[in-house]
């Protein structure tokens, strides 16, 4: 059986699946309840994604728009993340924190 690929969907679904999994163990773990995949927030953040990597930027705005100003049909939405971390050189990750307390 040979190995699978890093860029195929199958891949991707089960990375997807495996941090849902730990992210929601974390919260449970810090007394937060688990929280629920909305398969329309995983295409908002699938779509800014790729925005992001097509018109080469690293930012949570593109020309000072949020992902919804650009595609107005997200807009309903309120929140679109694309789990953009920040990791310090002592290896701290931010987004976990944020995953913890919201």
């Amino acid at each position: 059986e040979g190995l699978m690929s890093p860029f195929s969907a199958e891949f991707s679904n089960i990375v997807s699946q495996e941090m849902d999994r730990l992210v929601n163990e974390y919260r449970v773990a810090n007394n937060r309840d688990a929280v629920a995949v909305q398969s329309f927030a995983i295409e908002c953040a699938s779509l800014k994604a790729q925005h992001m990597v097509d018109n080469n930027y690293f930012d949570h705005t593109y020309n000072g728009q949020f992902i919804w100003d650009i595609y107005p049909e997200y807009r309903e939405m309120g929140v679109c993340g694309e789990n953009i971390l920040k990791i310090t050189n002592d290896g701290t990750v931010y987004a976990v924190q944020e995953w913890v307390v919201q």
